[in-house]
């Protein structure tokens, strides 16, 4: 017993392991640091909403495709809900600049400012159909719930209307 103690007490930490059932088992936790989880989760997320649509995403699939626990994205996202709206606000924040942009390359001619507007937002749906559906579908997330959406959205508004 003297021996095993002393063996036990010369191991790392890291490298700890324990007589189980008559056979040795490591009990080393090596911690998994993803790195930009949030972002990874977020653009994940996009690529199921691509692939299976608003309704069929789930962050559990998202976590298991980045490879990491469900319990781990949900220390970033409260709930399905929050990836959902933070993938919209990026697709708002795009749109936004996209929209800004067609916008101020035209010039004061209204006309031609309605047109730049109305050509960049089809641009965008049509190049992003996935964040598109997410933004303005049936299934987007509620703006009353994530006021940062909600802020954004009325943003683009305000630009595509000409405010």
């Amino acid at each position: 017993m003297v021996a095993w103690v002393a063996w036990r007490a010369a191991l790392p930490a890291s490298a700890v392991t324990r007589l189980c059932s008559g056979a040795i088992v490591s009990t080393s936790r090596q911690t998994y640091h993803h790195g930009d989880l949030p972002n990874t989760l977020k653009r994940i997320a996009l690529e199921l909403i691509d692939e299976k649509g608003v309704n069929e995403f789930t962050l559990r699939d998202a976590a298991q495709q980045a490879g990491v626990s469900h319990s781990a994205a949900y220390r970033h996202f409260a709930d399905k809900a929050a990836p959902l709206a933070a993938v919209a606000e990026d697709g708002f924040e795009k749109i936004h600049t996209q929209i800004a942009d067609a916008r101020d390359r035209v010039g004061d001619d209204p006309i031609a400012r309605y047109v730049a507007i109305g050509v960049a937002y089809l641009s965008f749906a049509i190049a992003n159909p996935a964040y598109f559906r997410l933004m303005y579908g049936p299934s987007s997330p509620d703006r009353s719930s994530f006021p940062r959406l909600r802020e954004l959205d009325m943003s683009t508004y305000q630009i595509a209307i000409g405010v």
